[in-house]
């Protein structure tokens, strides 16, 4: 995960106009910026679901009468597309950690933190 971190910080580096696209930017430019790639983000996710249902978009319409057969289908007939939008998802979000401070140097221990409170709330009742 850290070497995938450390391409996207290379890759966002080399073909920003300002390389510390996000060092020395006010709280309102890093906003701009995450909320740019929340809506790319948002784009992929939904071309991932496009993809799950071979392109036709009757898959998330319950009163569509190929509702149910698409959702029926075996196998996924577009895997290969569908997990080339995840990645590009995951291009975006990864945009967003490093805008959050998300380091190759951190990342493990900020997901052990994250994944300990995760682990934590599933044995609280009152969660």
């Amino acid at each position: 995960m850290n070497k995938i971190l450390e391409k996207q910080i290379t890759l966002q580096e080399a073909y920003i106009d300002d390389p510390s696209y996000i060092k020395d930017r006010s709280v309102g430019q890093v906003y701009d910026y995450i909320q740019m790639m929340q809506t790319h983000l948002n784009m992929e996710i939904t071309e991932l679901l496009s993809s799950l249902a071979n392109d036709n978009m009757k898959i998330h319409k319950p009163w569509s009468t190929s509702y149910d057969d698409l959702r029926r289908v075996l196998p996924i007939p577009c895997l290969n597309r569908t997990s080339e939008e995840a990645i590009d998802a995951f291009c975006f979000m990864m945009n967003i950690m490093i805008a959050a401070g998300v380091t190759p140097e951190n990342i493990e221990g900020l997901y052990q933190q994250v994944y300990d409170k995760n682990v934590s709330r599933q044995h609280d009742e009152n969660y």
